[in-house]
C-alpha cells in the first residue's frame, strides 16, 4: 500500500490514478475523493505513530520551515524515529522541484549538480540531502505543476493578473506528476531522481494567448489583464537559455499523457 503525506493538488490526483494498491491511505489537512485519512501532522511528533507499519510514502508536504538548517535538523529527527519505529515504511517519494537548478543559462538534467539561487530551491535541496541517509529515496524534480482548476485558465477566468516577463515556463500537468509518482512507490528499479517536466515550454501570456484564440474561448467575453508591475518571479523571469531535460523518464520510455500544455489544457476548451 502508499501512504500520501500531503493531501492537496497533488496528492488528490494520485490517489484518483488507476493503479493506486488496495489499503492505501493519505496524511494532511484535507480529506477529499474518500481517502482514508490518518491523524498524522508531520510537525507533530506525538501524531507519527499513527503511521503503518508497512508500505511506501510519497511526500508532497512542503518544508515546515523557511531556514534550511532548521529543516535539515527537523527532517533528521524524523528519518532517525521512523528507522527506529518504522522500518518496513522504507521507500518514500519525495516531491522536490526544478528551482533546486539555478535561473541561469544552461542544460540542467538529473546529472547536473543542483545549485539554487534561491531559498525555495535551497529548502527543497535541503530537505533532499536530509532525507536521503533514512530512507529508499526516490526524488522527482516536477517544473511547474498545472490542471484542472489551477493555473493559467483560472487566473483568466479570475481576472487575475498575467505575468507578461515569465519566459519560457516548463511545466507539469498534475496526472503526468502522479502517475511518475505511483510508478516511483511501486516500481522496483525506478531511478533514484527523475525531473518531470513536459518539452513544450512556453511563456505566460503566451499560453494566455493560445487559450484566448481558441474557438471556444473567443465569445466568452474574456481579456487579458496584464496588470502593470505584475510580474513573474517577483521581478524577473525564466532565463530564456535555462534548458530542463528528463533524462531518466526520457531511458525509461516514460509516455507523457500531456506532452505540452496543448494538451493538457484541452478540458479547459
Amino acid at each position: 500500500m502508499i501512504g500520501l503525506l500531503g493531501l492537496g493538488f497533488l496528492g488528490q490526483h494520485i490517489w484518483l490514478r488507476p493503479g493506486l494498491p488496495p489499503g492505501s491511505w493519505g496524511a494532511g489537512h484535507r480529506s477529499e475523493a474518500g481517502i482514508p485519512v490518518l491523524p498524522f501532522d508531520w510537525g507533530q511528533p506525538p501524531s507519527w505513530a499513527a503511521l503503518p507499519e508497512q508500505g511506501a510514502l510519497v511526500l508532497s508536504i512542503p518544508p515546515l520551515s523557511q531556514d534550511p538548517e532548521a529543516e535539515t535538523q527537523r527532517l533528521e529527527h524524523w528519518g532517525r524515529w521512523m528507522n527506529q519505529h518504522r522500518p518496513g515504511l522504507k521507500r518514500l517519494v519525495y516531491i522536490s522541484s526544478t528551482g533546486v537548478y539555478p535561473n541561469q543559462p544552461g542544460d540542467y538534467s538529473e546529472d547536473t549538480p543542483a545549485e539554487p539561487d534561491g531559498l525555495r530551491g535551497q529548502m527543497r535541496l535541503a530537505s533532499e540531502l536530509a532525507l536521503a541517509p533514512f530512507f529508499d529515496l526516490k526524488v522527482i524534480r516536477p517544473a511547474a505543476i498545472y490542471g484542472p482548476g489551477r493555473g493559467i485558465p483560472a487566473r483568466i477566468k479570475a481576472g487575475q493578473p498575467i505575468p507578461s516577463d515569465s519566459g519560457p515556463i516548463y511545466r507539469i500537468h498534475v496526472d503526468d506528476l502522479a502517475q511518475i509518482a505511483l510508478l516511483a512507490a511501486i516500481e522496483t528499479n525506478f531511478p533514484p531522481l527523475v525531473l518531470a517536466a513536459d518539452q513544450g515550454p512556453a511563456s505566460s501570456l503566451a499560453v494566455a494567448e493560445w487559450l484566448l484564440a481558441q474557438p471556444t474561448w473567443a465569445g466568452r467575453g474574456l481579456s487579458l489583464n496584464l496588470e502593470e508591475g505584475y510580474l513573474a518571479r517577483k521581478g524577473y523571469g525564466s532565463h530564456p537559455e535555462r534548458r530542463l531535460t528528463p533524462k531518466r523518464l526520457q531511458e525509461m520510455g516514460y509516455r507523457y499523457l500531456f506532452p505540452t500544455y496543448q494538451e493538457g489544457l484541452q478540458d479547459e476548451l
